[in-house]
């Protein structure tokens, strides 16, 4: 499908917009859509929250209240500063299993091969402003934030530099089975300027709002591979019409079209992507009340905001498919469009699309059971649903894409429009409610002992699983401590881990291993059983000085 020409008249081709549009959609389900749940709050740096298992909406950290609950930042007596330090190291493994219905495909579907058993990430990867991915073997970040109450003040003014979102790995092993779904990739939403104001409205009622400007940006190296029964069909047809061709002089095209191929156990197509936005902004509402000495309830409000992300997608290709496709030109005659001069082994192109941060909501007890041992509860909601689909629009109309809507629609496939200007690529996530718990000792006047266990709920359902984004149900554990160094310095350290298990049985997800000869979007693991294992774990510091 690569092999029409450009419409001049409209400026798209179809590998411009199919191919893209394939990566946009798996790349930005990566980076948005459950990341915004799953890396939740594991890279803010605030060691308090995390040994807290982020059961903090109602005992808001520090200067990070900016994040957790505003109201919390009328805590903060006078000026102070904070400093914080991450560190993170990480194991991701995958392992693939061909089915018995998989090996047992007849020999015309031309998919007669497994997959490499192992996957194993090498490292982290980070995505920096200006569309740079780095790889690293663990991962460091510091980072910090101000407030300032002056004496006898209902308001104080706070700002902070945070991560809500940090993720990403790569493989360095070539054959490695998950460069099918990212060689490389990495997400970065970066909050660089919050300015937040908490207001003691009464003793025991607080409020408080931030406005979050933020960057986001992804990128991913991917090689997109099709092992789909049509096109296995196809190529061994084409296998066997040049066996028959008798020696001698033969056409151009045929000579190119036995010596390409469209292997459906290769790749079809190399991608590069980097799209960003510089400006991200969200508003994050608080309060804070304090029934009794005893007992404090909290409730936070994250707004949604809609990122367009712009930036440079680089599209290679094979020799063998580009050979492929220069000798199969000539049959394409009866095509109501136009051919390419000549089929590139690159493009290169600028891309955007629309996607939405979704909104976030919490609440929260904490509970002073004795003088020295509190409690503290937190439930969580995020709306995933608004990933229901992903509909990314062109300004003008397609006939690329109008032919498409018509051969796929034939095939059983959905989501081309009959504009030709949208493609809809279904999500089906569902919003996600999640506790979390967290509990603290006060050893000493000068020593405070924390625990803390949040399980979050994943919101893809099962039929959605991937490897792009190989994390389901998580659990995560925190211990840690808070020590106060003098009357103006206080210390938090935790340790944190966190641990997910998935396991994706052959044929059970649409987004990563269906069999179905219509499911083109996206299957690259069809006919093959995958598990998931990822385990993480974090080191946090955290330095509060007044001033």
């Amino acid at each position: 499908m690569m092999f029409y020409k450009q419409n001049r008249r409209k400026g798209l081709s179809l590998s411009n917009t199919a191919i893209s549009l394939l990566l946009f959609s798996f790349t930005l389900l990566y980076s948005q859509a459950t990341l915004a749940q799953m890396a939740q709050n594991l890279f803010i740096g605030n060691a308090k929250a995390f040994a807290l298992g982020n059961a903090v909406t109602a005992d808001p950290p520090q200067i990070d209240a900016i994040h957790f609950n505003p109201a919390g930042l009328t805590r903060l007596k006078g000026r102070h500063y904070q400093l914080k330090g991450v560190a993170v190291g990480f194991n991701l493994e995958s392992t693939f299993t061909a089915s018995e219905e998989w090996q047992s495909q007849p020999s015309l579907f031309g998919l007669e091969g497994e997959l490499e058993p192992n996957s194993k990430a090498d490292g982290l990867t980070l995505f920096l402003p200006g569309g740079k991915m780095v790889d690293l073997p663990a991962a460091l970040a510091a980072l910090g934030g101000v407030s300032y109450n002056e004496e006898g003040s209902i308001f104080t003014f706070a700002n902070a530099v945070y991560a809500p979102i940090i993720a990403g790995v790569h493989h360095d092993d070539d054959n490695d089975p998950a460069r099918f779904s990212g060689q490389r990739r990495a997400a970065t939403r970066l909050t660089y300027l919050s300015p937040a104001v908490g207001i003691q409205l009464t003793e025991d009622v607080s409020i408080g709002a931030a406005l979050a400007m933020s960057y986001f940006g992804v990128g991913a190296e991917v090689g997109l591979r099709f092992p789909n029964a049509l096109l296995g069909t196809a190529n061994t047809l084409t296998n066997t019409f040049c066996d028959f061709l008798p020696e001698g002089d033969n056409p151009d095209h045929f000579e190119s079209l036995c010596r390409g191929e469209l292997d459906p156990l290769e790749p079809l197509a190399n991608i590069e992507l980097a799209l960003e936005d510089y400006f991200s902004p969200t508003l994050n509402l608080g309060i804070l009340w304090d029934v009794s000495d005893w007992i404090t309830l909290g409730a936070t409000y994250q707004t949604s905001i809609v990122d367009t992300l712009e930036g440079d997608v680089t599209i290679s290709y094979p020799t063998d498919v580009v050979s492929y496709l220069e000798g199969i030109q000539p049959f394409a005659q009866l095509l109501p469009i136009g051919l390419l001069d000549t089929v590139p082994t690159t493009e290169e192109l600028k891309g955007a699309v629309k996607i939405e941060y979704p909104q976030h909501f919490s609440m929260g007890a904490s509970i002073k059971v004795t003088r020295k041992w509190k409690v503290n509860v937190d439930l969580k909601w995020t709306e995933l649903s608004a990933w229901k689909d992903w509909e990314i629009t062109f300004d003008e109309s397609s006939e690329v894409l109008e032919l498409l809507d018509i051969v796929f629609g034939l095939l059983g496939a959905e989501g081309l429009s009959n504009d030709g200007r949208t493609i809809t690529i279904p999500r089906g996530y569902e919003d996600t409610w999640s506790w979390a718990f967290g509990t603290e000792y006060q050893y000493s006047d000068r020593l405070a002992l924390r625990f803390g266990y949040e399980p979050r709920n994943t919101g893809i359902p099962d039929d959605k699983l991937d490897v792009i984004l190989p994390i389901g149900d998580i659990d995560l554990y925190g211990a840690g401590f808070e020590y106060l160094w003098d009357k103006d310095t206080t210390v938090d350290f935790t340790v944190g881990y966190v641990r997910s298990r998935v396991k994706i049985p052959s044929n059970s997800s649409s987004n990563a291993n269906s069999t179905g000869p219509t499911n083109f979007i996206y299957n690259p693991y069809a006919g093959h059983h995958i598990e998931n294992s990822l385990d993480v774990l974090l080191f946090e510091v955290s330095y509060l000085k007044k001033f």
